[in-house]
């Protein structure tokens, strides 16, 4: 008898768990999806000859931000970093904001900005919280590479965060031309000039013989 009783109760205790399980999958994950992200924002094309292009840099969920922390990598043949600055997404909560002096290298860029104070409380929502400024240079494909990203509160702790690499696609000619004398010398130059001058003595003998077929047999020179 005992026995035939627990066996309902058994089936019910393993559905009831069942369900349970069920309902605890069924609801959003906590963690990664929580995470605030910090993202390029970059055109889809931009002419390879222009004179720069902006790219932002995004944040997206952030809650209670005070401050950040990235690099920006390009590939140096085809950008060439220039600037960087900061937004006014972090003023929206009314902090003191301080940013340190960028790090401008050949193929990477460091920024950062805190805000000061532990009260009022860090900013929320989505955002540019940066602007870099790159400069074409060729023709194709760029990646752009975020990476030592950093998210903290007002109490500097940190945000838990991801990084969203971009791209930019250069259309066209570079950007910058460069004559061959720039990067031979003065030995392209003379070259160069040499050439000019035998253009320029080949075409004045055709010149004058035109010009003295047009003049008349009995030219006279008031002699």
């Amino acid at each position: 008898m005992t026995v035939a009783k627990s066996v309902p109760f058994v089936r019910l205790f393993v559905l009831a768990a069942a369900l349970v399980a069920v309902s605890w999958a069924a609801l959003p994950a906590h963690g990664q999806d929580d995470r605030a992200t910090l993202s390029v924002d970059a055109p889809k094309s931009v002419s390879a000859s222009a004179d720069h292009v902006d790219v932002n840099i995004n944040v997206a969920n952030a809650k209670d931000l005070a401050g950040f922390q990235f690099v920006l990598t390009v590939d140096q043949s085809m950008l060439k970093p220039l600037s960087v600055k900061q937004t006014t997404f972090l003023a929206q909560s009314g902090r003191e904001i301080f940013c340190g002096d960028p790090t401008i290298e050949a193929a990477a860029v460091r920024f950062s900005c805190v805000t000061l104070r532990l009260t009022p409380a860090g900013v929320d929502g989505d955002g540019p919280v940066a602007t870099v400024s790159l400069q074409p240079l060729h023709s194709g494909t760029a990646t752009l590479e975020l990476s030592h990203v950093e998210l903290v509160r007002p109490d500097g702790s940190t945000l838990p965060s991801a990084a969203v690499n971009g791209s930019l696609k250069l259309s066209g000619s570079g950007g910058t031309t460069w004559w061959p004398y720039a990067a031979g010398g003065g030995g392209a130059v003379i070259v160069l000039a040499a050439a000019g001058a035998v253009l320029l003595m080949r075409r004045r003998p055709a010149q004058t013989v035109v010009e003295q077929e047009r003049l008349p047999d009995d030219t006279s020179f008031g002699v």
